[in-house]
């Protein structure tokens, strides 16, 4: 019985090793797919912030709001990455959550781009000078 263990454990050694005889030794192929989920997923954040900032503001938002927005998302992240992996520890159920957990994804995001502009107001604002002041502020608010 400690025969099999033993190969048993062997055996998973020399299927983790690196074969330096392999042309491509320095992929573990162990951590293969945990290295593509991060390349795909940083890769992913990295091509569409410039798209969301845009669609932000082309949506009427202010620089300001694009601003708050952007500095909330890396805590959001922060904070929900332990707990989902507590959750998805706890349940075992790894590949499930992670397919529903792409599909809300692509789904908020693909609802954000048919999402109704905000109604903005513009104030334009013309200095000039006048004879009583020096300076004067004329504006017209735009509704």
């Amino acid at each position: 019985m400690f025969k099999k263990i033993l190969k048993r454990n062997e055996d998973n050694d020399n299927n983790n090793r690196v074969d330096e005889n392999n042309s491509l030794s320095c992929l573990n192929r162990y951590y293969i797919y945990l290295k593509s989920h991060y390349f795909f997923l940083y890769s992913t954040f990295g091509s569409l912030l410039p798209v969301l900032n845009i669609t932000l503001r082309n949506r009427g938002l202010s620089d300001i709001e694009i601003l708050y927005i952007n500095i909330i998302i890396p805590f959001i992240v922060f904070l929900t990455n332990p707990l989902l992996g507590l959750f998805v520890d706890r349940l075992r159920r790894f590949r499930l959550i992670f397919n529903i957990i792409l599909m809300l994804a692509t789904i908020f995001l693909s609802i954000m781009f048919y999402l109704p502009s905000l109604k903005s107001y513009s104030i334009y604002g013309h200095i000039y000078k006048s004879d009583s002041m020096e300076y004067s502020l004329a504006f017209c608010s735009n509704k």
